[in-house]
């Protein structure tokens, strides 16, 4: 599998990136296996130049299989290997297992790590969870962020079938997985282990497994515009989640400095006008769950309306979509509950069902409602070449 590490603009600057591995590197074109070469430094150098991808500066660093005196240029996509297969790569301060692709690609640089699907699971689980948590909500855990990366794996497959060429098929960012490179625990590597292959089905097809760190006690059911309710019934749960309610993620407030928000507010929509002192500020529209959909801003002399989504992207602060907003003389107060979008596993709900004596089973089932546990066969890492 393929995990999207950066994807940058062209940058402007001849070296893109650097790669370190004890053994050096095999370097490869991805579209032809017979033009190779190897780098014997435990540095390289990646970097554009007119649009090729270079090595220590130099374009010119493949050799073709059936001459090997005779130097060709390397495509726009080059392989990475390190010499010895089980040498980690280092890239940005992170160790990263596998090999790493360079794509160089409408007008674009990416980097992205290609590796076993189980280790990644491992490395997420580093990342998404709480090591000192049970091994059973880890296990938990584990089918969870499996069946994620199973169902965006199919997903990216299916676009590239359709003809939309897609070189990754997960971000390495909390937009998907939060994953930053190889981490081995015990404990972790073990509900990785116990569960291998193990992923969460709807209709004999991997779920789009979404979970949040608190759900804030909601009823998924009653969200709206979170998701194709229709396409995906077991993220509509009917039933309240009263397990995270004594978390400490299940309740949170924010204050910003009245000048700071009105500063952002006026900088983000300049058209609008926003004349004389603030008046208040308030939610004007939920929805049934209570989520926030609009909130209004006053002053003396002009109202502005703001989708409760575009809120959320403008204040950082702001940890959930169920909330109340007012302004007093200490600024502008965010009240509210929960920890993520509401759809899906809750994470703390979780590990509280583990304590009471629930299995890893009976935690999926109550999260994601109406599913039924596959194993997979396990593919080895050399498929990704097909």
């Amino acid at each position: 599998m393929r995990v999207l590490l950066t994807k940058e603009q062209y940058p402007q600057k001849s070296t893109f990136c650097n790669l370190k591995t004890k053994s050096g590197f095999v370097l490869e074109d991805v579209e032809n296996s017979a033009i190779h070469g190897t780098i014997d430094t435990p540095v390289v150098s990646f970097g554009l130049k007119n649009g090729f991808v270079t090595a220590n500066k130099n374009r010119y660093f493949l050799y073709e299989e059936t001459d090997k005196t005779k130097l060709k240029a390397t495509s726009r996509y080059v392989w990475a290997h390190p010499k010895k297969s089980d040498d980690l790569i280092e890239w940005n301060g992170q160790k990263y297992p596998g090999s790493i692709l360079c794509i160089c690609e409408n007008d674009t640089f990416s980097i992205i790590n290609v590796l076993d699907s189980e280790i990644y699971v491992m490395s997420v689980l580093y990342c998404e969870s709480c090591i000192d948590w049970d091994i059973e909500v880890q296990k938990t855990f584990a089918i969870m962020v499996r069946t994620y990366l199973v169902f965006r794996v199919i997903e990216s497959r299916t676009q590239a079938k359709a003809g939309t060429r897609k070189w990754y098929d997960i971000k390495c960012t909390n937009a998907h997985q939060t994953y930053r490179g190889i981490h081995n625990h015990p404990k972790l590597e073990k509900a990785t282990q116990k569960t291998s292959g193990l992923i969460i089905t709807w209709g004999k097809k991997p779920i789009d497994a979404r979970y949040d760190i608190c759900c804030g006690g909601v009823k998924p059911n009653l969200l709206e515009g979170v998701a194709n309710f229709e396409k995906a019934p077991y993220l509509a749960r009917t039933q309240a989640c009263t397990f995270c309610s004594k978390a400490k993620a299940f309740s949170w407030e924010t204050i910003y400095p009245q000048k700071m928000f009105e500063e952002k507010i006026r900088s983000e929509f300049p058209k609008k006008k926003a004349r004389g002192n603030l008046v208040s500020v308030s939610v004007s529209r939920t929805d049934k769950a209570g989520a926030v959909k609009e909130i209004t801003i006053k002053w003396q002399k002009d109202t502005l309306k703001i989708s409760g989504k575009k809120m959320y992207s403008l204040f950082k602060k702001i940890k959930s979509s169920l909330y109340d907003a007012f302004l007093d003389d200490r600024g502008i107060h965010f009240v509210g509950k929960g920890f993520g979008h509401h759809l899906g596993l809750c994470q703390w709900g979780a590990k509280e069902m583990v304590r009471q004596g629930y299995s890893y089973r009976d935690v999926l089932a109550f999260y994601y409602p109406h599913t039924s546990l596959m194993r997979l066969e396990i593919v080895s890492p050399a498929s990704e070449r097909n």
